[in-house]
């Protein structure tokens, strides 16, 4: 990362990829395939499942005001059932496709253990599961919903005084992300659009609310090259130094 000089400061960043080590020459494309994919996104506030095959849902089902603890399984089964008799199996998926974040961590991790839990199964354990950033993905949504929109940040809660970060610049969406101060985000340059995954309040600079039916609404963004990248370890994508001993009272 090129370092600002001195006399005009930028934000203090620390970039996903300095922890991550997931280089972007991992990435996948799906655009040819012809298998049907699981697709789970647990990252936001309300947790997303759907069937994917050929730029498609063929089913898809959110879950309103419920957490992933209480809806991700009964979403995968709808899913899985379908609107019209699909009545899939696992074991019926080509393979399984994730939302790493940043985000909800206990979300990701209730996503990451299951696809852990299922690789174990005989029927199971060759299906290759691929992950997708949360800013990412979004970034190329809200790209291909408002073309104008070539240079844009968008913004998602990190934790307290801190927000995840993406530039896009000249329509570019770079790999990972970046975690800035709140207090230094208005040295990123506008406009800001919010991913609103955890209720730590407002930023303090003027922003838009994503649409949060994007996904729905553009399968075919699945299909991208250089998205989706293969993972024998599907796990949360934070930053070092945002965990705390797990309480219930947090969770409750």
């Amino acid at each position: 990362m090129e370092i600002q000089a001195a006399q005009n400061p930028g934000p203090t960043l620390r970039a996903s990829s300095e922890i991550c080590g997931k280089p972007a020459s991992d990435t996948v494309c799906l655009a040819d395939s012809t298998e049907m994919f699981l697709f789970l996104d647990a990252a936001g506030r309300e947790p997303f499942v759907g069937v994917w095959a050929h730029g498609i849902w063929l089913a898809c089902r959110y879950a309103e005001k419920q957490a992933a603890t209480e809806s991700l399984f009964t979403l995968i089964d709808d899913a899985l059932r379908g609107p019209w008799g699909l009545s899939m199996k696992l074991a019926d998926c080509g393979g399984f496709i994730f939302t790493e974040g940043p985000g909800s961590i206990l979300g990701i991790r209730i996503v990451a253990m299951a696809l852990r839990g299922w690789r174990a199964l005989p029927g199971l354990a060759h299906k290759p599961i691929y992950a997708v950033g949360s800013l990412e993905l979004s970034a190329h949504l809200l790209l291909r919903a408002k073309p104008e929109r070539r240079d844009f940040t968008l913004l998602a809660d990190s934790r307290q005084g801190w927000w995840n970060t993406a530039v896009v610049r000249d329509g570019v969406v770079a790999h990972g992300f970046n975690e800035v101060r709140g207090t230094e985000l208005s040295m990123l340059p506008g406009p800001f659009f919010r991913i609103t995954q955890r209720a730590l309040g407002a930023p303090p600079v003027a922003c838009e609310p994503l649409p949060e039916d994007l996904l729905e609404r553009d399968p075919t963004v699945l299909a991208m090259p250089n998205l989706l990248r293969e993972t024998d370890a599907p796990d949360a994508v934070n930053m070092p130094g945002q965990f705390v001993k797990w309480e219930p009272a947090r969770h409750r």
